[in-house]
C-alpha cells in the first residue's frame, strides 16, 4: 500500500507590499523581505531535498538509532525530546531509548540534504545489516515509498514547468522528496549463556609495540584454542582477589534472554580489558566467540580472559620542552615499585593537567617485554606534556548576580546585582615551579534591592590577589595564598563596608582525590561606611578542612556519598576580637533509582562557640560572632523555603527582613536583621527524575533551623517542600526551586507554632516560601 503522493511549496520570495503603504515603510518591508529570502535555504536546481525520511515497522528498537547509522538524511527541524536519552550515535547503544521527538518547526535557513539514489540503496542494505548486529537476523526491507515516484528513478530532475515531474520549490529549485521505508523486524536470536573463564597465563605479544592496554577482540583462532586450553577455568572456581572478580563480573554487559546484540558483546570485551587495566595487569588479553543456532534463534557466548602478571612501575620519565621535571613528578605521585594501574595514570593525568600550566598531558604505561614477547610485570612509565601560554591578560565588562560563598565553596543568591569592568593579569610559572598568580580588579556599579536602599546604585570595587604554589614541602602538598579588599554591600543584610580577607593555606589530596586535606591562617577585617551599629572588627584564626567524595560525578551525582568538616579556632592570644571556636560538618548520600532517577538526601550542623568579645562590639556581634563568618541558613544552596539567611531566629525576635536605612525607626537595628545564630542544623531529601536527555524535574523537602541559644532546636523543623526544574549546560544544571513554607509545620510539640515571615508576591498569587534561580545542583 502506498502513501498519498505529498507536494509542498516553500516561498523564498517576499510577501506582497500594499500600494497603500508610505514609501519608507515600502522601503523597509522590501529590505527586511530581500534579506529574509537570502536567507532562506534553497533546495538546489535539478536536485532533489530530502523533507521526510520514515520508518514503518520498527517497534522493539528506535527509529532514531536507527536514522543515526545512515547516510541519507531528512531536513533538520526543532523539537522537543521527551525520551529518556541523549542524540543517539551510529552503533552506540542503547538501541531502544525510546526517543519521542515533537518537531515543530524548521528555520528558514536550514539546509536541505541532497537526494542521492545510490546513496539510499546501500541505506537500505545499512539497514538489514544493522538490524542483524542487534539480533534481528530475519529484519528486512520489504516496501520503500518515495514521493513524487520519478526520484525513485532518478536522483536528478529533469524539465521545467508541466514537464518537470513534481512541483518545484521555485523558479530556480528543485523538489522536496518524502521517503518511507516499512521494515518487518522478525524475531531476535536471544543470548542463552554467558560463559566467562579465566586463566593466570599470559598471551604473547603479537606486535613489537605496546601501549599498555589489553587488546579488545581476539581472533577466532584465538578463541578456538583458548576453549581447549584446560588452564582456563570458570571465574566461579577461580580464586582470584574479590575486587578483581567483582570488577571481571561486573564488565559483561550482556543479558541472559535478552536480544544477542553485537554492540553490547564488543563493549563486554572491552570493559574486561579495562577492568583488567584498573587491577594492574597491564598485558592483560581478552578473546571471544559467539555460536549462534539460528533454527533456535539462540546464541552462546564464551569468554577468555588471560590475566599475565600483575605489574609494577619500573620507570617514571617525564617529556617536554623547559618544563620542571621535579614539580610534575611530584604532582603525577607515579612512583618506582608502585602497583600499576591505569586509574592511578588518569589520577596522575588530572593532577598534572590541575597545576594550569599545560596545554596536553598524556600519562602513557608501556609494558616491558622479554625476547619470547612475555610481559615481565614491570611497566615505564612516560608522563608527557605540553606548555600553555604562561602569561595572560584580559579586559572586559559583565553584569552578575549577588552571591554569597562560605569557606566551603558553596554559593547562594543575594539581593544585589551589579554592572562592572574586570581586569585581570596572570603568570602561571611565576619565578619557575609552575607557581601561579594572578591579580584581579573590578571596579562596579551596585544596585541592591529597592526595599533597603532604593534603585541610585553605589561605587565599589573588589581587588582579588591570588598566589599558588605547588609541591609545596613534599611533592603533593600546594601552598595556597587568597586575599580580596571588597567595598560594597554586606552579602547578607546590605550595608556597605570595607571587607578585607586573606587566607594562607596548605592542602593535600589522597587516595586519588577522593580525600583533601587543608589546614591555615585566615585574617579578616571590616569597617562599615553606612551609618549602622554593626561593629568593626578584626578577627585572626586558624582553620582546618576535610571533605571526603565517593561520588560519580561531583556536579551531578548519581551514586556515592561526600562528608565534610569545616573547624575554626580563634583563641584568645591571637588577639582578635573575639575568643570563638566554629564547627561545621555536613553528610550528603546519593542512591540511583530505575528510569535514571536519583533519591539525594543531606545532613548539615553548625556550632558557634563565643568564649569573649571585645567589650567594644555592638550587642548583637558580641553574641554572634565576626560577620562573615556567623551561622545563617537558607537559600539555594541551603534550605529553598527561605531567602539566604533568614531561616530561624529571625522570626522568633520580631526583626523583619526589610530595614530603611536611610531612615530607620526610632529604636530600630538594621544590623539585627538577617544577623545569624549560634547553632544551624539543616536537613534536605531530594528526588532527581529526568524527562529529557537535558532537562529534569525536581520534587525536594527542606528542614532546618538557627537559633541563637546554645543547643539545637530540633523542634523547629520550618518544613518547606516544592519542586524545580533543571536544564543541563556544559557548566552544570541551570536550577529553578520554588520552595512552599507549610504554616503548620514550622514548630512541632508543646502547641506552639510560627508565622512564616518570607512571602513570594507574584502579583496574581502570593506563597509562604521563595524562589531561587542559580547554577549547579542543590548538594
Amino acid at each position: 500500500m502506498r502513501l498519498p503522493s505529498l507536494s509542498r511549496g516553500v516561498s523564498a520570495s517576499p510577501a506582497p507590499r500594499s500600494q497603500r503603504r508610505a514609501g519608507a515603510f515600502a522601503r523597509f518591508a522590501l529590505t527586511a523581505a530581500l534579506l529574509w529570502a537570502a536567507g532562506c535555504a534553497r533546495v538546489p536546481r535539478d536536485s532533489y531535498g530530502v523533507d521526510r525520511l520514515r520508518f514503518e515497522g520498527v517497534e522493539a528498537l528506535d527509529s532514531d538509532a536507527l536514522r543515526a547509522c545512515l547516510a541519507t538524511r531528512e531536513r533538520s527541524s526543532v523539537g522537543i525530546d521527551f525520551g529518556t536519552t541523549s542524540e543517539p550515535t551510529c552503533g552506540e547503544p542503547p538501541f531502544d531509548g525510546g526517543s519521542n521527538t515533537v518537531r515543530l518547526f524548521r528555520w528558514p535557513w536550514t539546509d536541505w540534504p541532497t537526494w542521492d539514489l545510490s546513496v539510499f540503496e546501500r541505506d537500505l542494505r545499512r539497514i538489514e545489516r544493522w538490524y542483524r548486529a542487534r539480533g534481528y537476523y530475519e529484519a528486512e526491507v520489504v516496501n520503500v515509498e518515495i514521493t513524487p515516484e520519478a526520484a525513485a528513478e532518478s536522483d536528478r530532475v529533469e524539465g521545467d514547468g508541466d514537464l518537470a515531474p513534481c512541483e518545484r520549490n521555485g523558479r530556480n529549485e528543485g523538489c522536496e522528496v518524502q521517503v518511507t521505508v516499512h521494515i518487518e523486524e522478525g524475531e531476535p536470536v536471544r543470548t542463552r549463556q554467558v560463559v566467562l573463564l579465566v586463566s593466570h597465563q599470559q598471551r604473547a605479544s603479537t606486535s613489537s609495540t605496546d601501549d599498555g592496554h589489553a587488546p579488545t577482540s581476539g581472533t577466532e583462532t584465538d578463541a578456538g584454542s583458548a576453549a581447549q586450553d584446560p588452564r582456563f577455568l570458570p571465574v566461579a572456581q577461580t580464586n582470584l582477589p574479590s575486587s578483581l572478580r567483582s570488577a571481571l563480573e561486573a564488565a559483561i554487559v550482556m543479558e541472559v534472554d535478552a536480544p544477542f546484540d553485537e554492540a553490547m558483546y564488543e563493549r563486554s570485551k572491552r570493559a574486561l580489558s579495562d577492568a583488567l587495566a584498573r587491577e594492574g595487569y597491564a598485558c592483560g588479553h581478552v578473546a571471544g566467540r559467539v555460536d549462534i543456532a539460528r533454527t533456535e534463534r539462540l546464541a552462546d557466548v564464551k569468554l577468555w580472559v588471560q590475566l599475565g602478571p600483575q605489574c609494577i612501575v619500573s620507570s617514571v620519565t617525564v617529556e617536554g620542552e623547559d618544563v620542571p621535571v621535579a614539580t610534575i613528578r611530584g604532582a603525577a605521585d607515579v612512583r618506582r615499585g608502585r602497583p600499576y594501574s591505569e586509574q592511578a595514570m588518569r589520577t596522575a593525568q588530572r593532577a598534572v593537567y590541575g597545576l594550569g600550566a599545560f596545554a596536553e598531558v598524556d600519562v602513557i604505561g608501556s609494558p616491558r617485554r622479554n625476547e619470547q614477547g612475555l610481559c615481565t610485570g614491570e611497566v615505564d612509565v612516560t608522563i608527557r606534556v605540553r606548555r600553555g601560554r604562561n602569561f595572560r591578560y584580559g579586559v572586559g565588562v559583565g553584569v552578575e548576580t549577588g552571591q554569597v560563598v562560605d569557606e566551603q565553596n558553596q554559593s547562594g543568591s543575594t539581593p544585589q546585582w551589579d554592572a562592572h569592568v574586570l581586569a585581570f593579569v596572570e603568570h602561571r610559572d611565576f619565578l619557575g615551579g609552575l607557581r601561579r598568580i594572578r591579580l584581579e580588579d573590578r571596579p562596579r556599579l551596585i544596585l541592591q534591592s529597592p526595599q533597603q536602599t532604593g534603585i541610585q546604585p553605589r561605587f565599589g570595587n573588589v581587588l582579588r590577589l591570588e598566589f599558588r604554589q605547588p609541591a609545596f614541602i613534599e611533592s603533593r602538598t600546594t601552598l595556597t595564598m587568597n586575599s580580596h579588599w571588597d567595598l560594597g554591600p554586606d552579602p547578607n543584610q546590605g550595608f556597605f563596608r570595607h571587607d578585607v580577607d586573606a587566607a594562607l593555606r596548605v592542602s593535600r589530596p589522597y587516595f586519588g582525590g577522593k580525600l583533601i586535606l587543608s589546614a591555615g591562617m585566615h585574617w579578616n577585617l571590616q569597617r562599615t561606611t553606612d551609618q549602622v551599629r554593626n561593629s568593626d572588627y578584626s578577627v585572626l584564626f586558624f582553620e582546618e578542612y576535610a571533605q571526603i567524595d565517593l561520588r560519580d560525578d561531583s556536579r551531578s551525582p548519581h551514586r556515592g556519598f561526600f562528608l565534610s568538616l569545616g573547624f575554626h579556632q580563634a583563641p584568645a592570644f591571637l588577639g582578635s576580637s573575639w575568643t570563638y571556636y566554629r564547627f561545621t560538618p555536613e553528610a550528603r548520600v546519593y542512591a540511583p533509582l530505575p528510569l535514571n532517577m536519583v533519591l539525594a538526601a543531606r545532613m548539615g550542623l553548625g556550632v558557634m562557640l563565643i568564649r569573649d568579645a571585645n567589650q567594644s562590639l555592638d550587642q548583637v556581634s558580641a553574641l554572634l560572632g565576626p560577620q562573615r563568618y556567623r551561622l545563617r541558613g537558607g537559600g539555594p544552596s541551603s534550605h529553598r523555603g527561605f531567602a539566604p539567611g533568614y531561616l530561624g531566629d529571625q522570626q522568633t525576635v520580631g526583626v523583619q527582613p526589610y530595614c530603611d536605612r536611610s531612615n530607620p525607626p526610632p529604636g530600630t537595628d538594621c544590623s539585627e536583621a538577617n544577623s545569624g545564630g549560634l547553632r544551624r542544623w539543616e536537613a534536605s531529601v531530594e528526588l532527581r527524575a529526568p524527562v529529557t536527555p537535558d532537562f529534569g524535574l525536581v520534587l525536594f523537602a527542606d528542614m532546618g533551623d538557627v537559633s541563637r541559644g546554645t543547643s539545637f532546636r530540633f523542634s523547629h523543623i520550618h518544613l518547606a517542600a516544592g519542586f524545580g526544574l533543571r536544564y543541563q549546560t556544559l557548566v552544570g544544571p541551570v536550577r529553578l526551586d520554588i520552595g512552599f513554607l507549610s504554616k503548620r509545620a514550622q514548630v512541632i510539640g508543646n502547641g506552639v507554632n510560627l508565622a512564616p515571615v518570607n512571602y513570594v508576591n507574584l502579583g496574581f498569587v502570593r506563597f509562604p516560601g521563595a524562589i531561587h534561580l542559580t547554577i549547579g545542583e542543590a548538594f
